[in-house]
């Protein structure tokens, strides 16, 4: 990647190595939906967005990530997500009503 600004990136390629995640949205011309209609998913169509010759953006996010593949890691963002919410209190004390721990 080259660095464009404070956490923007210009990517010029991915490795087996990267950490890609597609948090929120994107914003895609209506250009790219032709490398979405030739990719089995994102990762592959801004591949081949890059090979062509397109530019491609990317943005450091800081954070906590969560699999969303199984029950266990759903279960883990929902902790996670409720227990940093403004309703983090109640949830305690619902968990200790309940002697759940």
């Amino acid at each position: 990647t080259e660095k464009i600004a404070r956490k923007l990136f210009k990517v010029k390629a991915f490795s087996d190595e990267a950490v890609f995640s597609m948090i929120g949205r994107g914003i895609f011309t209506s250009e790219s939906k032709k490398f979405f209609d030739e990719a089995e998913n994102l990762k592959n169509a801004l591949e081949i967005m890059l090979k062509r010759g397109h530019t491609v953006y990317g943005s450091l996010v800081e954070g906590e990530v969560f699999s969303l593949e199984d029950e266990l890691s759903i279960m883990k963002a929902s902790i996670y997500y409720g227990l940093k919410s403004d309703k983090a209190k109640e949830i305690k004390e619902y968990i200790n009503s309940k002697d759940l721990l």
